[in-house]
């Protein structure tokens, strides 16, 4: 009777295990080979933001977007436009705040949702100005994620916060401006909280070269205040509310505070 496994057989079966064994160990795997989907990163939140991460690194290319064996482009796209990697750096560096981890782009407008899909560079962006409570943060959270997913760079700003920073880091150059190339550089950026706090000279100045930045970089800009349009107005200026009249268009956000439902 013929055997219906010979030797050569169990000596292929052998030799096919031990490479996958090698191969394993080499990746640093317990499993095949696999790239990193976005299903594998997790959100958390630390201090006052938001966190991106994953368990694992890409199996595949390390998180450099290159299969390191093929030299194909891996399918988790890694810091490649878009890709994994990409997508939670960008969603880290936009420093989205903790309280608004669940928000999702889905509750945008029609009409806003139609605005990030056709954004172009220099778009004009938008002031939100309404009561406290009435959700202006956590649009603007949504437009950012939406803007992500679109493979564009979008970042938020606590306007307070940013003042503290700002003071805490006196005397340090480097840091100052690391602080103010964000403000020139990147394509989309939110503004939260403009107006809450008392104005001083110091603070006022800081303000225009803030916006100067915004407008002569030419970058899209959303704003964010609890003031009426007239405080709003009065708070910046003639001059800075002059130039983001031109830079922005207005949409009050109406309504009761949900906070305290």
């Amino acid at each position: 009777m013929k055997k219906l496994i010979t030797e050569e057989d169990i000596m292929w079966v052998d030799a096919w295990a031990h490479e996958m064994r090698t191969l394993m160990k080499e990746r640093g795997n317990s499993g095949p080979p696999r790239a990193l989907r976005w299903s594998d990163v997790q959100v958390s939140t630390s201090g006052r933001n938001c966190v991106w991460s994953a368990p694992n690194q890409c199996r595949v290319c390390n998180g450099y977007g290159t299969d390191m064996e093929t030299g194909q482009k891996c399918e988790c796209g890694g810091l490649l436009e878009g890709g994994v990697k990409w997508r939670m750096d960008a969603l880290n560096r936009a420093r989205i705040p903790a309280h608004c981890i669940n928000i999702e782009p889905n509750i945008l407008l029609g009409t806003t949702a139609k605005w990030v899909e056709e954004w172009r560079p220099s778009a004009r962006g938008y002031i939100l100005l309404g009561d406290k409570g009435t959700g202006k943060t956590s649009y603007m959270v949504a437009m950012v994620k939406a803007f992500i997913r679109a493979n564009v760079p979008a970042r938020m700003v606590d306007w307070p916060t940013f003042i503290s920073e700002r003071k805490s880091k006196m005397g340090n150059q480097i840091a100052l401006d690391a602080q103010m190339e964000v403000f020139g550089s990147c394509p989309v950026l939110c503004i939260d909280e403009l107006a809450r706090e008392r104005g001083t000279e110091w603070t006022e100045e800081l303000l225009d070269a803030v916006i100067e930045l915004r407008y002569q970089s030419g970058h899209t800009t959303i704003v964010a205040s609890n003031a009426d349009a007239k405080g709003f107005e009065e708070y910046m200026g003639p001059r800075l509310y002059s130039r983001l009249a031109q830079m922005c268009r207005v949409v009050p956000f109406n309504g009761v505070d949900r906070r305290q439902k």
